[in-house]
């Protein structure tokens, strides 16, 4: 577990001097003994932003010293690399699960640029779920089918692309052919103008998955 070395040093210390966990409250200086041992139980599950708490165990003659520093760095570190694992397990799955699909961008009022708002702020009506058999057409090497599949949306008052006039003037279609890929279609113009490369880790990327 992330905190074990934390817990192991705690626990030499107890016993190099003979101490009792409720003990702990009153030799860093607390009256609410209560209070004190979740601030501790808090740090030995890992939690290293109670900076008081961990600035009163510095100061203590039973619990400073260098055991101590290097329990707090081992931590710290086992959180950065729990946190990459993470990051990386979760894309690895993200990749694996994505299917092509448009995501209506909005004008967002003078927004600097159009972009797609965060999942919490509108529900599944800007997601466009392509028919598989417009993208085995796709997958013949050209835009055309896409283009065609969207301009009939764009005829379609009742379609997603009207529902989600609440959340803004629509303006583009990402088409997401690929995880970090997409091309750029115009709802005025009726066209692809572009495409552009995507980093899934922004918020107008992320709100895709959640």
């Amino acid at each position: 577990m992330i905190s074990t070395i934390m817990q192991e040093y705690m626990k030499s210390q107890m016993h190099k001097h003979d101490i009792k966990r409720g003990q702990i409250p009153a030799l860093l200086g607390y009256k609410n003994t209560a209070k004190a041992l979740r601030r501790l139980d808090a740090l030995l599950a890992g939690n290293l932003e109670d900076k008081e708490f961990i600035a009163c165990i510095r100061k203590s003659a039973y619990f400073s010293g260098p055991g101590f520093e290097k329990a707090l760095q081992a931590v710290a570190h086992k959180q950065i690399i729990d946190r990459k694992e993470y990051q990386l397990t979760r894309e690895l799955r993200f990749r694996k699960e994505f299917k092509p699909h448009g995501w209506i961008e909005t004008d967002l009022k003078g927004g600097r640029e159009p972009r797609g708002m965060i999942r919490m702020a509108i529900p599944s009506k800007k997601l466009i779920h392509i028919p598989d058999e417009v993208l085995r057409g796709y997958s013949k090497g050209t835009l055309g089918i896409i283009k065609k599949y969207f301009d009939v949306l764009c005829n379609d008052l009742s379609s997603k692309i009207y529902q989600s006039m609440i959340f803004g003037k629509p303006v583009r279609i990402l088409f997401r052919d690929r995880f970090d890929h997409c091309h750029i279609y115009d709802l005025e113009q009726r066209r692809f103008i572009g495409k552009k490369s995507l980093d899934w880790k922004k918020d107008e990327i992320k709100c895709l998955y959640y």
